[in-house]
Formats: structure tokens, C-alpha cells, sequence
């Protein structure tokens, strides 16, 4: 009997392990210098934590099961765990020594749950995690607090020494306790499910005087209230994010005193005037003084985002009047009501222009009006245009219904100009030579979008312009309107030309012979350089690469930037490196390879994404949960923000699309996709593909 018992126990604990073995997906890695075991246990509807999961696991994801109670002990097995995600789950209890064990623990995740800050979290909850830099626990107040004050456990928190990120949600009328002077490392601070109504001088008076960055977004169910030195405690920061929330940019202005001559890296103001708290003190409306300006002015701000508020004015030397307008490289006026349309503006916007000498983004589209049109509202040039009287949503502005200013084609340094939206009947000759130049000179991204083009024989040159420059449009389909009224795209009037336009002037008929006839001796010299092709190509794009480059500073460190998950560093060793790298003869930027301690990781990454020609994501079942990847996604969003990376290209293998994170749909626009195959016969079509996409210098 003895025997039968010794014989059947361990069995017992065999099978038991091979059953969470199963449930859980076991992943094992070497991370270069140290083993990555990943337990993928995510969406297996587990209800409490698996006990029986190899002890040396350092990262369990148990996002999107059915928790709801966690109970003291649960992770005493797993000691050296340095992830943990318990997101997702519908968790309201966390008993005080549940994460009893963790001490290596760097990032927890908890967001998406129903955990009451001011009960779950004790002051014991969280001492094991001494070494926690990641704690997200945002999107756990679904509801509006209905105390008149919230307090914030600090002494729960207090003991998150090395804490450099934390995002939570914010309550009405918040107050965070001395307990939060202990995060001395924290950088970063998000707050979503955003019910702010009051932001005082003391709302963060205990926070960390270090923090660099804050994110106060979407907080639009309250009119917020914000005194003048709400910002006074973050002397330090360089990323301030108030986007969709209802202060009022005159209140967002008045706070920017602590930064009168300092330097900040991105100030996003967008939507900050909310039209359903419009009133008199604070007016959806808004006519931009000198006064209101006054500290914003003084600031250095390299991105600066005032879209979406409501402006429909500006006093003289205010809006576009900066101590220091070199700093400026994005600026953003989408979706405001105000004109450049007599002779000040104008001045100003030219004197702007001129001492702006970094400016890469200067973004002035959809200019809409949000109230009744008359027929006397709208400036007639043309008998036969005609505006019915009940528009309500109109893209309206004098200057840009005929004609494109000077004073923007004046400039020699514009890479993006954005006309979409407006009422262009054609782009004049002068627009067009113009645009020409600077795309041979730099390269310019011209969008045209949604205006009134007109399909006429005024129009025949604009018609062939549109399918013959080299000027990156944002499509060559744009709809225009026929002399009978009829609408149809200009590719179709291109097309059509004989038939459309015959009764047009005769020379069009001398210029499309010229054309043919330009068409065949190019076509003859093109056959002659044939056996020759690729060599004359690869010399001109090297030496034009190499001139354009060093005459506008842009020098990458590497060709590719590799973003994957724990589970493909195999694959990345043995095949991705060797092949780019050995094979290729690309600089490829590999994190577990190219970064090294005493800096801080995510300054590392962010930095070798900025200096990379391309960047490539590598989707895997461990990527969408990783947060590295999560903020490589971010990261890459803003450099494509900024227009410094030339390719983002996705590879997916072993997972498949309806499983990509959610941040790369955000820019599934600028993705090239490739779908790894699972035949080996056909890897070769596939790398041929990626290499054609990333070595521009090798045409072959």
C-alpha cells in the first residue's frame, strides 16, 4: 500500500503541473545575458492564481480572466517574477500581503479592474514591492465620486521608492497626501476616467519637483476650475498633455508662470475650450489677447498644440509672437475659426514665418464654423457658384476659397502643407512651380483633400500637374466638377481629356503630341541604359541621400529599429541579425544588444528611435502585452508625429491580425505589413519584400 501511495502522489503533482502547463502557455528565452520564462495565462478564465506554474517564471500575465478576489500568498511560488499583469480582470478585493514575495517585481499592471482606491490599497498592500518602477491602475473608477473630497491612500504608496511611472484615474476634488513625497524618482504621471472639477495650487504639492511629464487628459464631464500656480510643483517638466479637457485655454495660458523662459519639449492644448461650458467669463469663442499670452510667449516649446479651441481672432503680437520662435518645430491650429485675411495678419504671419527657422509642422487645416451662414456671409467671385443658406458646417475662409497666400508659398523651408478642407477651385501655376522646387529640394507632402476643384479647360494644366509631379499628394483621385455640374475624380478627367476637353484651345493637342513624343525618346534612352540600370540608380540616390542629409542635419545612427517580445529573441539572434546585419550590411538597433545600465532605459529607446531610418515591430504572442513594446508604439506614433522615421513595418508571426495591440492601429496608415509564412519555401519572396522596403541603397 505504501508503494502504491509513494507511486501515486508525485503522479498526482505530474498531472496537476501539466494541466496549468496546458492552460498557461510556457515560454523560455535567453535575454543575452540572463533566461526569460514567460507564463502566458491570459484569457483561460481563471479565478484565482495557478499554484502548480514553474517557479522561475519572471513574467505571468493573468490579464482577462474572471478574478475577483486575491487572496493573501498568491504569488509566494513565484519570487522572481518582474512583470505581472493582473489587468483586465473584475477585481475589487487585494488582501494587505497578497504580493508577499514579489521583491523583484518592476511592473505591475492592474488597470482595467474595480479596485475603490480609498479601501483596497493598506498600507501594507504594497511593502513587498520595493522595487516596482511601472504601476498602472488606471480605469478602476467607472463611475463619478460622489464625496465632496477624495483622499488618495499615500501611505500605501509611500513605500514605492524606485516608483517612475504611475497611472491612475482622478477624482473630482483629489487630495494626495504627504505620503506621495516619497515617490522621489517618479517621472511620469497619467491620470485617466478623468472627473476633475477643481485643480488647485495644492493638488500636487506633494508629488516629486523631478517629474517630467504630465497627463491630464479627456477630463470633459466637468468645467474644471484651475488656480494660477496649479503647476508651481513640477518646476522640472518638459511634457505637459491636457488634451480634451474642459479648462479653458485661457485658464491652461495662465498657469505656464512657473515657465517663463524655460524650455518645454511638447505642450498639448487641444480642445481645451469644450462648447457645452461656453459663458461669459470663459467663452467657447475665443479672441486671443497679449495678456492671455503673456508667459507662453517667454517659453521655449519645440511642439506646441492649440487645435480645436475656438479661436476666431488675435490681438496684434499675441498668437504668433514668441521670444524665441527658433524653438518652434510643430506647430498645430487645426480646427479653429480665426482668418489670415487682411493686411496685419498677413504681416505677422510672414514675420513669424521668417524668424521660425527650425519649423518642420505648421498645421492650419479645416477651418470650420460652427453657426448659421447667410448668403451675404460668403464673398462671390463667380456667377455660377451658388451656397444654400442652411449650411451649418462649413470649411470657410476668405483668403483660401480662390486663392493660396504668398506669403505661405513665400517660404522655402515648408516640408508638409496641409490645403484640405477648403474651397480651392485649382492650384495656380505659382503654387505648383513652387511646389515642385521644394520637393526637389527637400521633399514636400502637399495635401489637397476636399476642396472645390474645378474640371475646365482653365483648368487642363492643374489636371495634368496632379498625375505628373513627384509631389507626394495624399491621392491623385481628387473629385472635382465638370463645366455641366457633373462630378467626377481628376485621375477620370486626365483620362478622358480628348473626349472631355475637345473643344478647349488647340494647344493642349500640340502639348500631349509633345508629350508622346517626350514619352518615346525617353522610353529610347531608358532601353540604351538598360543593362546599366540599377548601378546609375544606386549612385544617384546615394549622392542625393548623402547631400539632402548633411544639409539638414539628418544623420541616423541606425537603418532599422527592432521592437519584439521576449519570444522571438531566438529568431532575432540566429536569423533577423545575421541576415540584415552580416548579409545586408544595415546598422540594426536591438535593445537586449545595444543598451547598456547606467543610463535610463527608456531615454535609450526613445532616443535610438529617433535616430533610426526605419522601424520594424516584430508581432508575437508575448509583444501586445509587453510594456517595452507598448511604449515603443508610443514612441514611434510621436516620431511619425515629428516625420523622422521614413518606414514602419509590422511582421507578423505566429499571431495574426484581429491580435495586434490596439496603439499600432492608431497607425495602421503608415504601416507596411508583411504576415511572416509558415512554409519555408516561401521565406525567400518574404525577405525580399523587407529588404526592398529597407535598403533604399541596394536596388536590387
Amino acid at each position: 500500500m505504501y508503494n502504491c501511495i509513494h507511486q501515486i502522489v508525485p503522479g498526482f503533482f505530474m498531472l496537476l503541473y501539466l494541466v496549468y502547463a496546458q492552460e498557461c502557455n510556457i515560454t523560455v528565452y535567453d535575454n543575452l545575458s540572463e533566461k526569460v520564462k514567460i507564463a502566458d495565462c491570459s484569457k483561460r478564465d481563471f479565478s484565482e492564481v495557478p499554484q502548480s506554474l514553474p517557479r522561475d517564471i519572471t513574467v505571468l500575465d493573468l490579464s482577462g480572466n474572471k478574478f475577483r478576489h486575491i487572496s493573501n500568498y498568491s504569488f509566494e511560488n513565484y519570487s522572481l517574477l518582474l512583470i505581472l499583469s493582473l489587468a483586465k480582470n473584475k477585481l475589487h478585493i487585494i488582501e494587505e500581503h497578497a504580493f508577499y514575495g514579489l521583491s523583484r517585481l518592476k511592473f505591475l499592471n492592474m488597470a482595467d479592474n474595480i479596485l475603490n482606491l480609498r479601501y483596497v490599497y493598506t498600507p501594507e498592500m504594497f511593502l513587498p514591492l520595493q522595487n516596482l518602477i511601472n504601476l498602472d491602475i488606471r480605469r478602476n473608477i467607472p463611475n463619478q465620486p460622489n464625496v465632496d473630497v477624495y483622499h488618495y491612500p499615500d501611505q500605501a504608496f509611500v513605500v514605492l521608492k524606485k516608483l517612475e511611472y504611475l497611472a491612475l484615474d482622478m477624482a473630482p476634488n483629489p487630495i494626495f497626501g504627504i505620503g506621495f513625497q516619497g515617490l522621489n524618482y517618479l517621472k511620469s504621471l497619467t491620470f485617466e476616467f478623468c472627473f476633475l472639477k477643481y485643480l488647485r495650487g495644492y493638488t500636487f504639492e506633494n508629488f516629486s519637483s523631478n517629474l517630467d511629464e504630465l497627463k491630464l487628459t479627456r477630463c470633459h464631464l466637468n468645467f474644471l476650475e484651475v488656480e494660477k500656480n496649479a503647476l508651481v510643483p513640477f518646476p522640472k517638466i518638459t511634457k505637459i498633455n491636457f488634451e480634451e479637457s474642459c479648462m479653458h485655454l485661457k485658464q491652461a495660458l495662465n498657469i505656464l508662470s512657473p515657465y517663463e523662459g524655460k524650455t518645454i519639449e511638447i505642450m498639448n492644448f487641444r480642445g481645451l475650450n469644450c462648447p457645452i461650458f461656453n459663458n461669459n467669463e470663459y467663452p467657447f469663442s475665443l479672441n486671443v489677447t497679449t495678456d492671455m499670452v503673456r508667459y507662453l510667449k517667454t517659453v521655449c516649446v519645440e511642439t506646441l498644440d492649440l487645435s480645436d479651441n475656438g479661436i476666431v481672432d488675435f490681438e496684434e503680437n499675441s498668437l504668433l509672437s514668441f521670444d524665441r520662435p527658433e524653438c518652434l518645430k510643430h506647430l498645430y491650429f487645426k480646427g479653429n475659426r480665426f482668418a489670415f485675411a487682411y493686411g496685419r495678419h498677413m504681416d505677422e504671419l510672414k514675420t513669424f514665418f521668417n524668424k521660425s527657422v527650425a519649423l518642420k509642422t505648421f498645421d492650419y487645416s479645416y477651418i470650420p464654423v460652427r453657426f448659421k451662414l447667410k448668403e451675404k456671409d460668403f464673398y462671390h467671385q463667380r456667377k455660377d457658384y451658388h451656397v444654400s443658406n442652411s449650411l451649418y458646417f462649413t470649411t470657410f475662409f476668405r483668403k483660401l476659397v480662390w486663392a493660396i497666400p504668398r506669403e505661405i508659398i513665400s517660404q522655402k523651408d515648408i516640408k508638409t502643407l496641409d490645403l484640405s478642407n477648403n474651397l480651392l477651385p485649382t492650384v495656380n501655376l505659382e503654387t505648383r512651380v513652387w511646389a515642385d522646387s521644394m520637393n526637389q529640394k527637400h521633399g514636400l507632402y502637399f495635401l489637397l483633400a476636399d476642396n472645390a476643384f474645378e474640371c475646365n479647360c482653365d483648368n487642363l494644366d492643374f489636371i495634368k500637374w496632379i498625375q505628373e509631379t513627384k509631389v507626394k499628394l495624399d491621392t491623385r483621385a481628387y473629385k472635382c466638377t465638370l463645366f455641366n455640374g457633373t462630378v467626377i475624380t481628376v485621375l477620370e478627367a486626365y483620362d478622358q481629356m480628348h473626349d472631355l476637353f475637345s473643344s478647349c484651345r488647340n494647344s493642349i493637342w500640340l502639348m500631349v503630341s509633345s508629350i508622346l513624343i517626350g514619352t518615346g525618346c525617353i522610353v529610347t534612352v531608358l532601353l540604351l541604359i538598360y543593362s546599366r540600370r540599377w548601378n546609375i540608380a544606386i549612385l544617384f540616390f546615394r549622392i542625393f541621400r548623402k547631400i539632402i542629409e548633411k544639409k539638414y542635419g539628418k544623420n541616423y545612427a541606425f537603418d532599422v529599429f527592432v521592437s519584439y517580445g521576449g519570444d522571438s529573441i531566438p529568431w532575432i539572434k540566429n536569423y533577423f541579425i545575421p541576415k540584415l546585419k552580416d548579409e545586408w550590411k544595415l546598422k540594426i538597433c536591438v535593445k537586449d544588444r545595444d543598451f547598456y545600465g547606467g543610463h535610463s532605459f527608456y531615454d535609450a529607446e526613445a532616443e535610438s528611435i529617433e535616430n533610426s531610418r526605419h522601424v520594424i515591430f516584430l508581432l508575437t504572442p508575448i509583444f501586445k502585452d509587453s510594456q517595452d513594446c507598448l511604449f515603443e508604439i508610443d514612441r514611434v506614433k510621436h516620431e511619425i508625429s515629428m516625420q523622422n522615421i521614413e518606414n514602419v513595418i509590422v511582421i507578423a508571426k505566429d499571431i495574426t491580425l484581429k491580435d495586434i495591440p490596439k496603439g499600432l492601429t492608431h497607425i495602421w496608415n503608415y504601416v507596411l505589413f508583411i504576415q511572416w509564412p509558415e512554409d519555408c519555401h516561401d521565406h525567400d519572396l518574404t525577405w525580399q519584400k523587407l529588404r526592398k522596403w529597407i535598403c533604399n541603397d541596394l536596388l536590387y
